[in-house]
């Protein structure tokens, strides 16, 4: 609330906050106590008032840290906020369940069951979510209702089901996954896009496919995102990252053979 309704140092206070303030005070002061604290309906109400002439990106770290007994009135209010039209996330626009028309009921049926079974990590949820909205898995609301009634429980749990989903790709998708897969693993500093998709657009043999900044993160299936500040691919989460250190075809030498294999095809003897 407070870097929203100041955006920039040394400009006036964003006036539907100023307006609640002195809302607050005079009540205070006829009932001779200090301003009371938003309601949880308030704080929402005036979050989309600000939003409406000023944009902005609402990041949530640490949601772990939160009182247990209070994070699912965060949650909800976040969905509250969401809910608007206008302000829709980016997120929750290029996900979407059967075009963004899906029933109330089941809106609140995946939100109840997701913040049931989070406890505080986003990136249980963010994976979660990856399910019913694929659309070449699910195009029924009965599907929806059959995932989110066995969602993986762990971590660990969801990335197995991630690349199972993966070893069962074309050959190509699978290969250029398991490339990139492994290449950021063992590299001894963050490649630039350009140089990650020339590493794994050849294979041991010389051929060569055409290869997208698209193509690598819909192949890796949200195990990896682009850093489009520097220009990096980079693991989705550290988590990522662990899961893939503890599976043996991913051990040191598969990963180093890769990256000795495309040093040696680059810079021939």
């Amino acid at each position: 609330m407070e870097f929203l309704s100041c955006s920039i140092p040394d400009l006036p206070i964003g006036a539907p906050v100023a307006k609640a303030y002195m809302k607050k005070k005079e009540e205070a002061e006829v009932n001779g106590c200090q301003p009371e604290k938003l309601t949880h309906t308030e704080s929402v109400e005036l979050i989309l008032a600000l939003l409406e002439n000023n944009p902005a990106t609402i990041i949530i770290d640490a949601l772990d840290e939160c009182d247990t007994a209070r994070r699912h009135e965060l949650l909800m209010a976040l969905g509250e906020i969401i809910r608007e039209p206008a302000k829709s996330s980016r997120f929750y626009k290029k996900q979407k369940l059967f075009s963004g028309k899906v029933p109330e009921e089941l809106q609140d049926q995946m939100i109840t069951t997701l913040i049931e079974g989070a406890q505080g990590m986003f990136r249980w949820v963010s994976l979660q979510i990856q399910n019913p909205c694929n659309p070449q898995r699910v195009k029924l609301e009965a599907d929806i209702n059959r995932e989110i009634g066995k969602l993986p429980k762990t971590l660990e749990e969801l990335y197995a089901l991630v690349y199972d989903q993966i070893s069962h790709s074309a050959l190509e998708s699978r290969s250029t996954t398991e490339k990139s897969l492994k290449l950021f693993l063992c590299g001894q500093r963050p490649l630039q896009t350009l140089e990650s998709i020339a590493a794994v657009s050849v294979d041991s043999e010389g051929r060569c496919i055409k290869l997208s900044k698209d193509d690598v993160l819909n192949t890796c299936c949200g195990m990896v995102v682009l850093d489009a500040e520097l220009g990096v691919f980079q693991f989705a989460h550290l988590s990522v990252r662990e899961y893939l250190e503890g599976r043996e075809d991913f051990a040191t030498i598969e990963t180093n053979t890769l990256a000795a294999e495309r040093c040696i095809d680059t810079y021939p003897s």
